[in-house]
């Protein structure tokens, strides 16, 4: 289970029991059973998955303006965060570039 977050980033200064706490009783809201797992491992990642602010479309529009003929970007949190999301674009970018070189 994921917690914290960009909507509550105070969940990173927690400490452990406090972190296992809130999402054993989360986890016993959404299933209506208390969770009594067997193993428990935590891990912190202080920078998560891209949050796009409203604009992103605009700003990477203007991005890729400024970007020399040849340049392409592509990457994790341009036009998605998924997997599928990036092997997508990836993909456009790719078929850009052939399309590029055969002109």
């Amino acid at each position: 289970m994921i917690a914290g977050g960009a909507n509550h980033p105070e969940v990173m200064d927690w400490d452990d029991e406090r972190i296992i706490d809130r999402v054993q009783a989360e986890v016993a809201k959404i299933l209506g059973i208390a969770p009594d797992p067997s193993f428990v491992h935590l891990i912190r990642h202080r920078i998560g998955i891209p949050q796009y602010e409203p604009g992103h479309s605009a700003w990477l529009a203007e991005l890729e303006s400024l970007c020399p003929p040849g340049l392409h970007l592509t990457g994790w949190g341009y036009r998605g965060v998924g997997v599928g999301h990036v092997a997508a674009d990836a993909t456009r970018i790719a078929a850009e570039i052939a399309a590029d070189s055969s002109s």
